[in-house]
């Protein structure tokens, strides 16, 4: 299962140096461990021409779904209703979604505390379905973090990384954290990518920056 959030946004970008987006090297993590059976047939598949050779069996999944279009219906229901975009109302009391100005209707009474709260429940109910994937296969779920930059502040710590720790606790999962600035996109197969363990450095809540952006500045989807 793979977690993405951030990264972090400074004032002055200059300084940052190569991060692109977490939440696009998860969606290149998922769907590489996916197409790695034979032929690309897809994760659990069969090829139809060799119905005989076993294939790869390990399946991913993230937040979103279990690929970019078959997505669960609470993230979907996330997207449509724009919790986020009405995290930051505009002076006016309108709410500009895709560059358009909307009445906000139904405005979240703390913004963006709110926004988080609702995606942090999904967040937490996504964590604890690992328990159940367990107890099916027997066997250990490799948790894949793409958090470099990540703020304490946001989705992952606050509430994906508390309750990992009760897996990792109880020996369920083994969570691989992508480690900073590589420069290139994590590559599942390649160890030299991850540090292993919530307390490693690539997924550190202490040395995570406080803030995951500029104040004042909207989060969106990709930050969560």
């Amino acid at each position: 299962m793979a977690f993405y959030s951030g990264p972090a946004k400074t004032s002055d970008p200059a300084s940052d140096k190569y991060r692109g987006s977490n939440r696009g090297k998860a969606v290149r993590v998922v769907e590489s461990i996916n197409q790695k059976s034979k032929l690309n047939w897809g994760c659990n598949a069969k090829d139809p021409n060799d119905p005989q050779t076993p294939q790869d069996t390990r399946c991913a999944v993230w937040i979103e779904g279990a690929t970019t279009t078959n997505q669960y219906p609470l993230f979907v229901r996330l997207l449509e209703e724009h919790w986020y975009d009405r995290a930051f109302p505009n002076s006016d009391k309108s709410v500009t979604i895709y560059g358009k100005k909307y009445p906000n209707l139904f405005p979240l009474p703390d913004g963006l505390k709110s926004a988080d709260q609702i995606w942090g429940n999904v967040s937490t109910r996504n964590v604890e379905s690992i328990r159940g994937f367990y107890q099916a296969t027997g066997k250990k779920v490799q948790v894949w973090a793409l958090v470099q930059g990540a703020g304490q502040d946001r989705i992952f710590y606050q509430f994906e990384y508390p309750a990992l720790q009760k897996l990792e606790e109880d020996k369920i999962i083994t969570v691989h954290c992508a480690i900073a600035d590589l420069g290139v996109q994590p590559d599942w197969q390649n160890d030299a990518h991850w540090s292993i363990g919530l307390g490693s450095a690539g997924c550190n809540k202490i040395s995570a920056p406080l803030s995951a952006a500029v104040t004042g500045e909207p989060i969106t989807v990709n930050e969560r």
